[in-house]
């Protein structure tokens, strides 16, 4: 994100921030999940990135 998206991120990141303080709440950390598609894609299959340095899940419904 760039310019304006990213300054409407950082407001909603800082809001809620100051409410999960109000109310008492320890800051968290969630991973980031990607498809793994949208990556090999543009980079390749065979790619260090894709091959080494990602993580695949299928889950139940095999997506």
């Amino acid at each position: 994100m760039i310019g304006e998206a990213a300054a409407r991120f950082d407001h909603v990141i800082e809001t809620f921030n100051r409410v999960r303080k109000l109310y008492g709440f320890g800051r968290i950390e969630v991973p980031v999940f990607e498809s793994t598609a949208v990556f090999s894609r543009s980079l390749g299959e065979t790619t260090d990135v894709v091959s080494k340095e990602m993580y695949s899940f299928e889950d139940r419904g095999g997506d």
